[in-house]
């Protein structure tokens, strides 16, 4: 049984090409019917559908239209044509906290974004304590939520979404809620509700994520279908739409001091580099080969600015020696640096302790080894 039908969607929004702040500018334009604006096109002819306890993933590039079509599954927006059916309670997962009020107490705001989300209060107070549990925050249930924290903010409002009992998620990069731990938690609690059968629609730029939790999954890129299907494949066809538009050449790699580079905690890893002259935008590349060009690598980011770390949870503890490598580039496109760093490290899971001692050196064909 389908839990999600989507066919044939198409969204377009109204782009102004000019200002208008008063009322008399508004009638005046609607009177001599005189609009300046274009038509931007977000989806065109969406159509796919979710098997009920599928876990199904929608990825692509900043802007291709992955925000957008969940929006219009969880009814928020309407589409142009087409149509959606959505079976059962939905819980989506797109701004957490949309309805909480500031100036009440966290208590208060938990029973009333239960409401929102189509629960009962008898339901809320059933689900009261481990709403709080989870979000690790029953010592401030009576504290006013304009004094937490932006990160106490967004785990009381994943805390009380998740614990509403729904039948399908729909999920928008709200996996990044609160420090690493309780990032940990929450991919957790995703696998249990996956367990019990939920369905599931997750969209992210973590593609390590994507292909951990979903089954299926669906490639956007300006609001059309380039790819769907396995997860594995889906991701290496966005792989290879990145690498045509990134001309990556790879360097011999460079060793770097023993404070830089891969950091293992347990199944988590930190990857750190130094910034390259000129560049505007990193990307991390990992893969299980030391021939980036054979192998089918997995990009974990494009991080714009100077953003010189990331942090990659999940990795499987099985001995798995795994190698990457950092380009930095600017909007014309990826032009490698001689000095960028972190070419070509290596770290090995399976043999990596919990607090990890300092890297040793070896040879530049081989990388940093824990």
């Amino acid at each position: 049984m389908d839990a999600i039908v989507v066919d044939n969607v198409s969204k377009k929004f109204k782009i102004p090409h000019e200002k208008k702040t008063t009322l008399f500018q508004n009638v005046v334009g609607l009177v001599r019917r005189q609009f300046a604006y274009e038509e931007f096109w977000a989806l065109k002819g969406i159509s796919f559908s979710v098997e009920q306890g599928e876990a199904f993933g929608i990825i692509g590039r900043n802007g291709s239209g992955k925000t957008t079509l969940l929006k219009i599954l969880a009814n928020v927006l309407y589409s142009e044509s087409g149509s959606v059916t959505v079976n059962g309670r939905v819980a989506p997962f797109l701004e957490l906290g949309v309805g909480f009020q500031p100036e009440l107490t966290a208590a208060e705001n938990v029973y009333i974004y239960c409401c929102i989300l189509g629960m009962s209060n008898k339901e809320a107070k059933s689900k009261y304590d481990d709403i709080f549990g989870f979000a690790e925050l029953r010592r401030f249930e009576s504290m006013k939520l304009k004094n937490f924290s932006s990160g106490m903010y967004l785990r009381l409002a994943f805390s009380t979404a998740i614990h509403t009992n729904p039948d399908t998620l729909l999920i928008d990069e709200v996996l990044a809620v609160g420090d690493e731990a309780f990032q940990q938690k929450c991919r957790d609690k995703m696998q249990e509700l996956k367990g019990q059968g939920k369905t599931m629609v997750f969209v992210s730029h973590a593609l390590d994520a994507v292909e951990s939790l979903c089954q299926r999954s669906l490639l956007l890129d300006e609001g059309r279908i380039i790819s769907i299907g396995k997860t594995e494949e889906v991701i290496g066809d966005y792989l290879e739409m990145l690498r045509s538009e990134w001309p990556i050449v790879p360097s011999a790699p460079t060793l770097i001091s023993p404070d830089e580079g891969a950091t293992v905690y347990g199944t988590s890893v930190n990857f750190r580099w130094n910034p390259s002259d000129g560049a505007t935008k990193y990307l991390l590349v990992v893969s299980t080969s030391p021939n980036f060009i054979q192998s089918k690598p997995r990009i974990f980011g494009e991080f714009v600015g100077n953003v010189l770390s990331h942090t990659v949870i999940g990795f499987p503890n099985d001995g798995t020696t795994y190698y990457w490598w950092v380009w930095g580039g600017n909007e014309a496109g990826i032009t490698h640096h001689a000095d960028t760093r972190a070419n070509g490290r290596s770290f090995i899971n399976g043999e990596a302790p919990t607090i990890p001692s300092a890297p040793t050196l070896i040879s530049p064909d081989e990388g940093e080894q824990f």
